[in-house]
């Protein structure tokens, strides 16, 4: 009786926040698991609940979420895909690698954004962790133009991330910005 209970349990995390309650993932190096709000569970979750870990072929590890985007209409190209997640609001996003001059992967690490989050202690191996951290775990302190921003701890500091997602969920673009900056 106590397995059925927790397998509802588990089924409604899944569906609201999109991952279990014994799903694990550790933050991204420097990232204070401390304050990480949006979780069903007490520990960090997989940021991959419903995908093939046992594949890195993206149309593989992410399949089922591919099909429900196609299903609903969503132009998407799945070998393009770098990674996906459902975000906390329950809608898949994802980013692609994309072009230095448009969207993606390749927009937020050119040169540019890549000096930008290095001066927030940011490595540039650590980038695209910290995007699907905020994600994930981040708390919601706002909105700059269209991008929603984020506040993680890194690195001792409290940072803001400002990331962009179409009404896709596709993510265009992601970048630090400044405390100083008006939130809407």
């Amino acid at each position: 009786m106590l397995g059925g209970a927790q397998e509802i349990i588990d089924g409604y995390c899944r569906h609201i926040a999109g991952h279990g309650i014994g799903d694990v993932e550790a933050p991204p190096p420097g990232v204070s698991p401390a304050g990480t709000a949006g979780s069903c569970a007490s520990s960090p979750v997989d940021p991959y609940p419903s995908a093939d870990a046992s594949s890195t072929d993206p149309e593989v590890r992410y399949a089922e979420w591919i099909a429900e985007l196609k299903r609903a209409g969503t132009k998407i190209s799945p070998a393009r895909i770098v990674r996906m997640i459902r975000h906390r609001r329950g809608h898949l996003v994802w980013l692609e690698t994309g072009d230095p001059d448009h969207a993606g992967e390749a927009h937020i690490l050119r040169q540019k954004r890549r000096e930008e989050f290095a001066d927030a202690a940011i490595a540039e191996h650590e980038i695209i962790d910290v995007v699907f951290h905020c994600l994930r775990h981040g708390r919601f302190v706002g909105k700059h133009k269209a991008a929603e921003v984020y506040e993680i701890e890194i690195h001792g500091r409290s940072i803001r991330i400002a990331i962009t997602i179409g009404d896709n969920g596709f993510i265009v673009t992601a970048h630090p910005i400044s405390r100083k900056r008006r939130l809407s």
